[in-house]
């Protein structure tokens, strides 16, 4: 009697084993990153995981569909691309392959697979990607900085009281102290290619008090502020910035993102970096005020030896777009 129970346990697994659903993959991403806002370029990598416990599973093919909309995401309907069925096990960094995209372009898409029996999935959830916006001909925006009448050159790269014998005159003192205490050490030595640095006494006629003669000193931090009033509901707000050289974006109050020092610093004559938001939640119908406080950070921190790190006044190129509910 347990030997014909046993049996029938086992056929019943088998059973099971052969009508059993090949789950859709999960946790789709583009660039590495789950619905991105922006892309690294017009053809982004995408990858997906595979849900499947069993021993012995694997992906022997796959098929993606890209489209302009979701209700287009149906085999012989999408849009930009349908990759048909590729033998592949491929799931990793695989790279579009569709029509060529556009700058800012958002592409929704959705991917199916087979297994190493020759199963074939249900399709993923949707998810979406917004491409980036690689050259300057993709901003409607413009470089702007403060006017000749808030700061003049001469003040922001006025010589330095307190700076290192023998370097360029924008160099700033390089110890920091508390605010109101005064500076009573300074860098003797600072010959170039030696790291090794010597701290010396300044005579007492020659100290400076720190917080009056520091804040002369120190180059303003410019802000930016835009209102601007929108008729319609929202449906989708994307904002791109590049801040030279750190940002901090705030929309109505509230700041865009927890993230400090960026953009992250380059050589800002041959590059410069930008971030994108989805801010969506932050914007209303009706009046709005957007905000950013841009740092000088090592677009114009002079502490170069040579001081190559004072690229000019601290700009911002700024681009908000909003897709209202009425199209």
């Amino acid at each position: 009697m347990k030997y014909r129970v046993m049996i029938l346990a086992v056929t019943c697994s088998m059973l099971s084993a052969t009508f059993a659903i090949v789950k859709p993959p999960v946790t789709l991403t583009a660039d590495n990153l789950v619905n991105p806002v922006v892309t690294s370029d017009l053809a982004p990598r995408l990858s997906w995981k595979l849900p499947w416990e069993q021993r012995g599973a694997a992906q022997s093919a796959y098929q993606v569909l890209a489209a302009s909309a979701p209700a287009l995401l149906i085999e012989g309907k999408a849009n930009l691309w349908d990759s048909g069925k590729v033998v592949s096990s491929a799931s990793v960094l695989v790279s579009y392959g569709g029509k060529p995209l556009a700058p800012s372009q958002t592409v929704w898409w959705t991917v199916r697979v087979w297994d190493e029996a020759g199963k074939e999935s249900s399709w993923s959830a949707p998810v979406r990607f917004t491409t980036a916006k690689p050259w300057p001909e993709a901003w409607s925006a413009q470089w702007i900085t403060y006017p000749d009448a808030a700061f003049t050159d001469e003040i922001l790269f006025k010589e330095m009281k307190r700076r290192v014998p023998g370097m360029p005159p924008y160099y700033p003192k390089m110890l920091r102290v508390s605010s109101g205490e005064v500076i009573d050490r300074y860098i003797a030595d600072t010959s170039v290619g030696v790291d090794a640095r010597w701290i010396n006494p300044v005579p007492e006629d020659k100290k400076l008090d720190y917080t009056k003669d520091r804040l002369e000193e120190i180059p303003p931090s410019p802000m930016f502020r835009k209102e601007f009033v929108l008729k319609g509901g929202v449906k989708r707000a994307l904002l791109y910035s590049s801040g030279l050289g750190w940002q901090e974006i705030f929309i109505n109050g509230r700041r865009v993102s927890d993230g400090v020092n960026n953009p992250a610093p380059t050589e800002y004559k041959r590059i410069g970096l930008y971030e994108a938001f989805d801010v969506t939640d932050l914007i209303k119908t009706g009046s709005n005020a957007l905000g950013v406080h841009i740092g000088g950070g090592w677009f114009q921190q002079g502490l170069a030896r040579d001081g190559a790190y004072l690229y000019g006044r601290p700009g911002l190129l700024l681009e908000l777009v909003c897709e209202l509910s009425d199209g």
